[in-house]
């Protein structure tokens, strides 16, 4: 309808994360290495309490250059 008022949410975004990673590289050869990330993550939205979650990530990298 036209005529009703129009409404206008005023929530914010009330959201908080964190991010600690750590890693480290090795040269095998001038052309060839290996890199090892692991990183931890947590985040948090205040408004959707389902919303949450933490974990690690770990990832191993082989770069080889021809």
């Amino acid at each position: 309808d036209p005529e009703e008022p129009l409404i206008v949410k005023k929530d914010f975004i009330n959201q908080i994360g964190h991010m600690y990673a750590l890693g480290v590289d090795y040269n095998i050869s001038n052309k060839t290495s290996i890199h090892l990330r692991t990183k931890y993550m947590d985040h948090k939205d205040k408004n959707f309490t389902l919303d949450k979650f933490s974990g690690f990530e770990t990832t191993l990298e082989l770069k080889i250059f021809l």
